[in-house]
């Protein structure tokens, strides 16, 4: 077996078990495993139907098909993981005329080396479609080395399939001798195997991303309101919190608590109350900075950290959040039992640790009630130097 057929034949091994991989992720719901187990499929198919009979216009005709649509359909996974389109007709328009021009190519046994051409040409455009979608569509909150892996074996393999398309295009190379040990031949058809293999890699590299996102939101973001949980958000405050001393900027921290919480459950049941979760979550998230960090602590118990903030602008900030949300301003109920909410507000002085501070906040919290409720309270500048000595 020549050094190019022992190649195709690791590439064909490659597909298979990148299929097998793939098709363990199929319940997943990942957007675009169904496509790229498609693509690994239908490339296995192309890559046999080659090493089969590698000089038969027959066995090139078979391929072609397979090696065509498995590799739109990699491009099309990528788009539907990145929440793009995925089909385009002038795409599929373009593969159906490749297609019958390299049939047309191999039973005319002439211009063999155009439909070398041709295929180089369309490998190119799918390897710069995803090293673009992996450029521009990267998460900015995820790690960036699987989108980066994707980008560098992407365009590294459009440089590969274009050096080859020019290299059969000036006539270095003879497409009769695919499978043949030349030098050439051996070089371009590694290159190729090692560029397919870690497009292979990468898919599975992303899918385990998203999955890792998936198991990171629901250990760290509360199911019902959107907010962070506690210890996502204590772990976040403290890194901020460090982050403020160091640069020597303000910074407040918010204690928000539902009044009479229990008494909405006790009289309309919890799903009153969590409908009351959800829309006092959905008027914080809107009307809150997007730098400010919003969890919750517990029960009907929130927190929001705000950057570069005084105690007085937080406690204005947040008193209009109340007096809109109490006068029904802050947008439609869609049957939501009225409620208010009072608000507890200290301001971080040097050296102060995250639990004191959330203890200051705590007891303005609870002034707040003790006045009547609906109402916010700020903690006093004595108490603030006080922690400070």
């Amino acid at each position: 077996m020549s050094t190019p057929a022992v190649l195709l034949l690791v590439l064909l091994i490659n597909c298979v078990v990148t299929s097998a991989v793939l098709g363990s992720l199929w319940r997943a719901d990942v957007p675009g495993v169904r496509r790229w187990l498609a693509s690994q499929a239908l490339l296995a198919m192309a890559v046999g139907a080659v090493l089969a009979a590698p000089s038969s216009p027959v066995a090139v005709s078979v391929a072609v098909v397979p090696y065509v649509c498995g590799t739109l359909a990699i491009l099309q996974g990528f788009r539907q993981f990145f929440g793009v389109r995925p089909v385009y007709r002038a795409e599929l328009a373009a593969a159906a005329l490749l297609v019958v021009a390299v049939v047309w190519c191999a039973w005319a046994g002439a211009l063999s080396n155009l439909r070398v051409v041709f295929i180089s040409v369309m490998a190119v455009y799918v390897r710069v479609a995803i090293g673009w979608l992996a450029y521009r569509r990267r998460p900015a909150h995820r790690p960036p080395f699987a989108y980066g892996f994707v980008w560098v074996v992407a365009i590294a393999g459009a440089i590969v399939q274009f050096a080859r398309g020019a290299a059969f295009a000036l006539g270095h190379g003879d497409d009769a001798t695919l499978l043949h040990p030349t030098t050439l031949n051996v070089a371009f058809v590694a290159l190729a195997v090692l560029s397919l293999s870690c497009l292979s890699m990468s898919v599975v590299m992303l899918a385990h991303d998203r999955i890792a996102e998936r198991l990171e939101r629901l250990a760290t973001v509360d199911g019902l309101t959107g907010a962070l949980m506690r210890g996502a958000f204590l772990e976040q405050a403290e890194q901020r919190c460090r982050r403020a001393a160091r640069a020597g900027a303000p910074q407040s921290l918010v204690i928000v608590d539902l009044d009479n919480f229990k008494s909405i459950n006790d009289r309309h049941g919890h799903a009153a109350g969590d409908q009351a979760l959800v829309h006092f979550a959905a008027v914080m998230a809107e009307g809150i900075r997007s730098r400010d960090l919003f969890g919750r602590l517990g029960g009907e118990e929130f927190a929001v950290l705000c950057p570069d903030t005084s105690a007085d602008e937080a406690a204005r900030a947040i008193d209009c959040l109340r007096a809109s949300l109490a006068g029904g301003g802050a947008g439609p109920t869609g049957g939501v039992v009225g409620f208010t909410f009072s608000a507890g507000v200290a301001e971080r002085v040097a050296g102060e640790p995250l639990s004191q501070l959330m203890a200051r906040a705590d007891a303005a919290l609870y002034a707040a009630k003790a006045a009547g409720r609906d109402r916010v309270s700020v903690a006093a500048p004595a108490q603030r130097a006080d922690v400070a000595a």
